[in-house]
């Protein structure tokens, strides 16, 4: 079960990374709206605190699913778990939401 979850959550990000490549501003809209909470992991550097990235909570509960900006989708429910990568256009949609996020979406 919380396979198919995974891949239809993997296959609804790689649509809307598709339409961003084509020009569809709306698409990261369209993510961010879905998206239940976003995690930033940040570093301490001699310079101070950088963002690494960013984790993207899709589903919680019952599964619980998350898309990280590393280009992998993982997911769990009860004791089973999924992950999946994503394709390089994911990734970079991804990393694209995440540097509207640090400007303050």
């Amino acid at each position: 079960m919380i396979r198919e979850k995974v891949i239809s959550a993997k296959e609804w990000v790689e649509e809307l990374a598709k339409r961003w490549q084509r020009g569809d501003e709306t698409a990261i809209d369209e993510f961010l709206d879905d998206v239940l909470e976003i995690q930033r992991q940040q570093s301490l550097t001699q310079d101070g605190w950088i963002t690494t990235g960013y984790t993207f909570v899709l589903a919680m509960g019952g599964p619980t699913i998350w898309v990280e900006t590393t280009g992998v989708i993982k997911g769990y429910w009860d004791r089973d778990s999924y992950e999946e990568p994503l394709t390089r256009i994911a990734e970079e949609f991804l990393k694209e939401v995440g540097k509207i996020v640090e400007g303050g979406y």
